[in-house]
């Protein structure tokens, strides 16, 4: 049994290997394709320098680890300069809600006075009620702080992208070693979507900050570190980071692929875990999503909207709009509003008569292209949020005009130190952990290829790029597998 199981775990490492090699050329290749047009025809000197300061800041980090001053001072001012850089972002441009970010912020008032009809009929958060917590969020903010919220949330967002760095640096001391976990958190703290989107008042700010915590969780279980029963604790945390980001459920599928595929454990024990992820994960959604209804705050549960999410699927098969929200296809949802299962159906079926419309040849390309171009913007899209809507006398600096070089050539780096480790057997063959890691962004990347497409969506995961590039260098304390 062992050795079908030891078959199966290899077969499968090796499958999602090949697979991702394919689809990180297509990444890559886009991505450098953006990065070479920003070369040609972008003033690029604000780049350049913020390129030179980045790499004096990495060589006095070399330097200090050659030194060996203390880890934790290093680890103290890498966290300092986070916060610095975050804060200097976010008091450097007057960023404001906009969007469905602006739909959300305006909606705080009405709450406040104890209007909540715009969670009922079809009205736009009853048509996605999972935008519902961050309303409530920014409702509260607003009771606090009035007509000065603005600028504690973006502080917010900044508190959360800084406690992401200390997180970084705890998984990589688990993942991998000691150095690679100091470099980790440098690069989370310089990396441009965690810098730019502090800006935006986008849900991805406070999810991620759970997500991290769920997923450093869950790897100190995997290497019982702790308790098994620690695993509620990491399915906790992502369900109220799902609740901010309603995409927790890929992380969940990843982590009881991982138990089933990568853990020496009894099958009873397997499910066991597994339920206890599944379970601690759903019950908050559970709860909350009830507690609301019965408060007569919502109408519909948090996971189901008057819309239904085929409609997103429905974007996503848009050729001529290369799967990115179109007009045609809302006005045609609008017609159905109000009736659910006929939207549903005539959803479906327009679906169905696309997919009859093209030839098999065509569709493979429409989602290649739409696959690439999804994880190939720099920053994802973070920089355009930020300052959209933004007069230029309130932008002191131009993330999205002169800073694109630096975002983008900082991720078509991180982008080629990937796929290289993904040659790099000794790394994922003995640290299995890294697997996970792969898992997860194979399945956001297969959501984000079916549903409607956009650069942003990315921005929940775009920490794992990170991870991921360390996975070039192979490991020198790390010698054991772990699981």
């Amino acid at each position: 049994m062992n050795s079908m199981n030891e078959k199966f775990q290899k077969g499968f490492t090796i499958f999602v290997n090949v697979v991702l090699k394919y689809l990180f050329v297509l990444i890559i290749a886009i991505a450098g394709e953006k990065l070479i047009g920003v070369i040609k025809y972008r003033d690029n000197s604000f780049s350049i320098m913020m390129l030179i300061v980045t790499v004096i800041l990495g060589l006095l980090l070399v330097y200090a680890i050659k030194k060996q001053i203390n880890k934790k001072i290093i680890l103290i001012a890498i966290i300092i300069l986070g916060l610095v850089i975050r804060f200097i972002w976010i008091f450097s441009i007057n960023s404001r809600p906009v969007s469905d970010f602006g739909l959300m912020y305006e909606a705080g008032p009405k709450i406040l006075d104890g209007d909540f009809s715009k969670f009922k009929g079809i009205n736009y958060f009853s048509r996605f009620p999972h935008l519902t917590i961050m309303v409530l969020y920014f409702a509260g903010m607003q009771k606090i702080f009035g007509l000065g919220a603005l600028i504690p949330i973006k502080i917010v967002n900044a508190i959360c992208s800084t406690i992401d760095i200390f997180i970084m640096y705890k998984m990589g001391r688990e993942v991998f070693d000691e150095k690679k976990a100091i470099f980790l958190s440098f690069l989370t703290a310089v990396y441009p979507p965690l810098i730019v989107y502090t800006a935006v008042f986008c849900t991805e700010n406070i999810a991620i900050t759970f997500f991290l915590g769920s997923l450093y969780i869950f790897i100190l279980c995997v290497k019982n570190k702790v308790d098994k029963k620690w695993f509620i604790v990491s399915a906790i945390l992502l369900s109220i980071g799902n609740l901010f980001r309603m995409v927790g459920i890929v992380m969940v599928i990843a982590y009881i692929i991982y138990i089933v595929v990568y853990i020496k454990d009894k099958i009873s024990i397997k499910l066991r875990n597994s339920a206890y992820i599944v379970l601690a994960f759903l019950l908050p959604l559970i709860i909350v999503s009830t507690s609301l209804k019965a408060m007569n705050v919502t109408e519909n549960n948090l996971w189901s909207g008057a819309e239904p999410g085929i409609t997103s699927i429905l974007k996503g098969t848009n050729v001529q709009s290369k799967g990115a929200w179109n007009r045609g296809d809302a006005l045609f949802v609008d017609v159905y509003l109000g009736n659910k299962k006929a939207l549903q159906q005539a959803t479906k079926e327009r679906i169905e008569k696309r997919f009859a419309t093209y030839p098999l040849s065509k569709w493979v390309q429409h989602y290649v292209d739409k696959f690439a171009s999804q994880w190939s913007v720099g920053d994802f899209s973070g920089s355009f949020w930020a300052q959209l809507k933004v007069p230029a006398q309130e932008v002191k600096i131009d993330m999205n005009k002169d800073g694109e070089l630096y975002t983008q050539g900082f991720f078509v780096i991180l982008l080629i130190c990937t796929i290289l480790g993904l040659f790099n057997k000794k790394q994922y063959i003995k640290n299995k952990i890294i697997n996970l890691f792969y898992i997860i962004f194979c399945g956001y990347g297969l959501l984000f290829t079916i549903i409607e497409s956009q650069a942003r969506y990315g921005f929940i995961i775009s920490w794992l790029f990170i991870l991921l590039s360390m996975t070039v260098v192979i490991d020198k304390e790390k010698k054991e597998s772990i699981g």
